[in-house]
């Protein structure tokens, strides 16, 4: 492992236009760049103990600098300058907290400071840790899950909880109590495949990402290949239906990469939660977590796959860089989702997907939308795809192929010959060549001009 301190450790830009109203970072002057976590699980008492070490992008030079995180209800040890929670001391003060946002957490960076460490415990009733009791369960052990998007990250990690702010990160993981050696931790990251005797993981993820892809899940898990890189996660009565039904998962990843490139993580593998997980899917980076409620014996629901796998280009590669516009990252997530079941299943598959959604859409359009989450349900889903890539709402049933797939844009994956210049097919052409370039770009961010939003 390259050492984060290394000069030759790589820096990741941000969206330096792009103001954040839902984080605090951008009030400081300076940015992290990778992050060493050393967390202790404790299912007793439902917290982590935890030390966050972040190595920023450049050490402070000239004077004294300031180092801004995203905190909410997390309960502060000790801040200190350098790679150990033993440090010496750093001066800092958190501001008043916001019931939504939580509190700035402002760090004085002394100057040739490199990394500032933090220790920290959150609270039983951290928005992000969901803690399952056994009965919650497919089987006889307690299980946590996480739950970071969209701003919740900073209720377990004091972070940069912004999406145009990445960062790689490396991990130690240690449970603790009589659950110890008998339950499996897994993160957004390299996985382990067995249970740990010891009770103790090592995650490493060299690919910089946006702190609401950090993940973590700790339950009594089994694991079991699909392919080289593709496999199953879940407790042990789970998993045999799952892998049963996620049998084409590779076949799945192969079709994403015929239409737009290598897929840049390493692995794919699902990890099937219990039932209590409130969400269809979580596009978690190398391990998308999954609702058993999917596992319908026929496999005709894994669309949600399809639409998760999808979001490791469009999202984890390529990401809005604020959740004003998180619309970019479901609805060209929803288009690509739907070429990748076309392409698997044939065009009448996806029109029907097509029409589904659609009246999914106008279902929820007539509701009141009063102070309802934009993170939740279909609302950043559908509309973005309506808005960016299906222009007039088009019914199949009257006028077969008429949406995307066919009217808007060529059936290729190389849209650098594609015609037009509307707003939505330039926007399009965008998100693939930023997806399509060398080395894949994992750094990029997208802001959407207001002018761009216009349907032709």
């Amino acid at each position: 492992m390259v050492s984060p301190a290394s000069p030759a450790s790589p820096t990741f830009p941000i969206a330096a236009s792009a103001t954040d109203p839902h984080s605090y970072a951008g009030q400081g002057t300076l940015r992290v760049r990778h992050l060493r976590l050393q967390v202790a699980v404790d299912f007793a008492q439902r917290t982590l103990a935890a030390t966050a070490t972040w190595w920023l992008t450049e050490p402070t030079a000239g004077g004294p600098a300031t180092l801004v995180l995203d905190t909410r209800g997390l309960l502060l040890d000790a801040v200190s300058r350098g790679e150990s929670a033993d440090g010496p001391a750093a001066s800092y003060r958190l501001e008043t907290a916001d019931p939504v946002l939580g509190q700035a957490l402002r760090i004085e960076v002394p100057a040739g400071t490199a990394a500032i460490s933090i220790a920290y415990r959150t609270v039983p009733e951290a928005a992000a840790l969901q803690w399952l009791a056994p009965a919650q369960t497919a089987g006889a052990h307690p299980f946590l899950f996480t739950q970071s998007q969209a701003i919740l990250a900073r209720t377990w990690l004091p972070c940069q909880d912004s999406p145009g702010i990445r960062f790689t990160y490396e991990a130690t993981v240690e449970v603790l109590g009589p659950e110890r050696g008998q339950l499996l931790a897994l993160m957004s990251a390299e996985n382990p495949q067995h249970t740990a005797p010891e009770g103790r993981y090592q995650f490493q993820m060299v690919q910089p990402i946006p702190a609401y892809l950090m993940a973590l899940a700790v339950g009594r898990l089994d694991f079991a290949p699909l392919s080289a890189r593709t496999g199953i996660y879940a407790e042990p009565a789970t998993l045999p239906k799952a892998t049963y039904e996620f049998a084409d998962l590779e076949q799945m990843v192969g079709a994403a990469e015929q239409l737009y490139g290598p897929y840049q993580w390493q692995r794919y593998d699902l990890l099937v939660l219990p039932p209590a997980f409130p969400f269809g899917g979580m596009e978690n980076p190398r391990l998308t977590f999954v609702t058993p409620t999917i596992l319908s014996g026929d496999r005709s629901l894994t669309s949600l796959v399809a639409h998760e796998l999808a979001h490791s280009w469009s999202g984890n590669l390529v990401t809005n860089a604020t959740w004003n516009d998180f619309w970019l990252n479901e609805g060209f997530t929803v288009y690509f989702e739907r070429r990748i079941m076309a392409h698997l299943y044939g065009s009448t598959y996806a029109d029907m997907l097509q029409v589904l959604g659609e009246a999914d859409l106008r279902a929820e359009l007539k509701q009141d939308i009063a102070g309802l989450r934009a993170d939740i349900g279909g609302w950043p889903h559908q509309p973005g795809y309506a808005l960016a890539l299906a222009p007039g709402w088009p019914r199949p049933r009257r006028r077969p192929q008429r949406h995307c797939l066919r009217e808007r844009l060529p059936a290729t994956a190389d849209l650098g010959a594609a015609g037009g210049t509307s707003a939505p097919r330039c926007l399009y052409q965008g998100v693939l060549r930023s997806v399509q370039l060398s080395e894949y770009g994992h750094h990029q961010v997208c802001r959407l001009p207001h002018a761009a939003a216009a349907r032709p």
